[in-house]
């Protein structure tokens, strides 16, 4: 009988062919919550700044410019290393990098909670960002090459999910340990505050997710593409068992194959510099991004997430300090009759907002659950139409409201204003990983992520920084040049190539 079943195998299939035959289940599932919570994790660790701010700001006695430099700092480190861990995650591994970048980055989060100065902080939340970017890089694509193809964009969407129950999260850990009256004197001057208990919390995330990072392989993409394909297949193998309860040697596949494309060698020249070499092979990875058939994906590519992806984080970076703003004049004024730029650009002395109330961290929670769900919802109806068609949506919705929340005078409208665009450009944003990583071959899709990514965080950088100095008298250009980037975005998506999909799948 066994002869018989070992006839029946087919051989020299696609990998991708194989991923299908595996199906999706328990093992997959497990890879995508696994990837959610490294993703979750990442993003306590960027985004948990901005809701310790206000008392930490107050502290370290920050101007509101100061403020917005340290929030984005993370941004700036992230933009910095972007390229160098998508090339680490394209020849060592994706998980291999993931594990050195969390486990850096729960280091570097201790060392935060304990910054003496503004300079100790800025530094090492720039590190932070650092570290981050192998993270945030290597997840995403470790999801895209684990998936079946009729599974990827959903799995990246719950991933995505995931990683937004993070605004749920930090707001209301914001909402239990801030207000907290601790103050532990350590050494000299430097006290050990509440704010400080808040940023060495977010390590319990990091350190179960590395936990569960640690039961799972290697993709099999990478591992046959560095030449390992008997692991490959094994791999493939347990995941066909586990997700549809059959033993290994059922799987009807005995040997895989690949496209030529993803066939060329990873490796690197073994004679001279190891680190000139690897340094050469970087530059003509993205090299090739650059070469007349890629050239177009690439450029299109970067837009999107520099105008969409920087617009959002920017957003989020603010949304605290913006809901803040609203409910304390709104709790101080019979009428609330102004708009959003009469407060920001009114916004006067950073001390002067020191008496925090933290009534305004409930915005940030029904934000969190609204990202969560809004993903949820797109991941299980949203696909059904094309990719860049519910990009396009999103982005022209998204830029109507961003140029109508600058006249509002109602403090409920701009606050859900404020929020419907976080959570519509949030969405938009595994929607178009998910079609980046379907346009590059497999050796060159973490170089790619890395480089489009950087994009992003070039947008949030700016984004952050701009706004905050905008806010000080020029509020509403500052919301007019997101309706501009945003509204750009929504028509080049048109263009995106996603009828492609399968001449550029391995």
């Amino acid at each position: 009988m066994d002869k018989i079943q070992q006839v029946e195998k087919k051989s020299g299939v696609p990998l991708e062919v194989a991923l299908d035959t595996a199906g999706s289940g328990l093992y997959t599932w497990y890879v995508v919550i696994t990837s959610g919570l490294i993703g979750f994790a990442a993003v306590l660790s960027i985004q948990g700044m901005a809701f310790a701010m206000p008392l930490a700001g107050c502290e370290l006695e920050l101007s509101y410019t100061t403020r917005g430099i340290m929030t984005s700092m993370g941004f700036n480190g992230m933009l910095v290393s972007a390229q160098f861990f998508g090339f680490l995650a394209d020849n060592f591994g994706r998980k291999r990098v993931m594990m050195f970048t969390q486990a850096a980055t729960m280091v570097v989060t201790v060392l935060w909670s304990f910054a003496p100065n503004t300079t100790a902080l800025g530094i090492i939340l720039f590190f932070n960002g650092i570290f981050l970017t192998g993270t945030f890089t290597s997840a995403y694509v470790y999801v895209g090459e684990f998936c079946p193809s009729d599974t990827r964009s959903k799995g990246l969407l719950i991933m995505t999910a995931m990683m937004s129950t993070c605004n749920i999260y930090l707001p209301a850990m914001a909402w239990v340990i801030l207000p907290l009256d601790l103050y532990i004197p350590v050494i000299g001057d430097f006290v050990f505050t509440s704010w400080r208990l808040y940023i060495i919390l977010i390590t319990v995330p990091l350190a179960l997710a590395m936990l569960l990072l640690s039961k799972l392989p290697e993709t099999p993409k990478f591992l046959y593409v560095m030449g390992k394909h008997e692991e490959t297949l094994e791999i493939i193998r347990t995941i066909y068992a586990v997700n549809q309860k059959k033993n290994k040697d059922e799987f009807p596949i005995s040997s895989l194959c690949q496209n030529s494309e993803d066939e060329i060698s990873s490796k690197v020249a073994t004679d001279g510099n190891q680190f000139i070499n690897y340094f050469n092979k970087m530059m003509r990875d993205i090299a090739v991004l650059f070469t007349k058939k890629y050239v177009f994906f690439t450029l299109v590519s970067c837009f999107l997430l520099f105008s969409l992806v920087g617009s959002c984080n920017a957003s989020i970076m603010w949304f605290p300090q913006e809901t803040g703003r609203i409910m304390k004049h709104y709790q101080s004024n019979d009428i609330f009759n102004v708009t959003l730029c009469d407060l920001m650009e009114g916004i006067g002395s950073a001390q002067s907002d020191c008496n925090i109330n933290y009534d305004f961290m409930y915005a940030g929670i029904l934000l969190g659950i609204s990202e969560a769900i809004t993903c949820v919802i797109v991941g299980l109806w949203g696909l059904k139409l094309d990719r860049k068609i519910l990009i396009c949506i999103c982005s022209f919705l998204t830029a109507a409201i961003c140029f109508l929340t600058v006249f509002l005078t109602s403090q409920y409208l701009i606050i859900l204003c404020l929020a419907s665009i976080i959570v519509l450009l949030f969405t938009m944003f595994p929607v178009i990983i998910s079609i980046v990583v379907e346009l590059f071959p497999t050796q060159l899709r973490s170089t790619a992520a890395s480089l489009t990514m950087t994009s992003s965080r070039l947008g949030s950088a700016l984004g952050g920084q701009a706004l905050g100095i905008l806010f000080d008298s020029h509020c509403r250009a500052g919301y007019f040049g997101m309706t501009a980037f945003v509204t750009v975005a929504g028509i080049l998506c048109i263009f995106i190539p996603t009828g492609q999909k399968k001449k550029q799948e391995v």
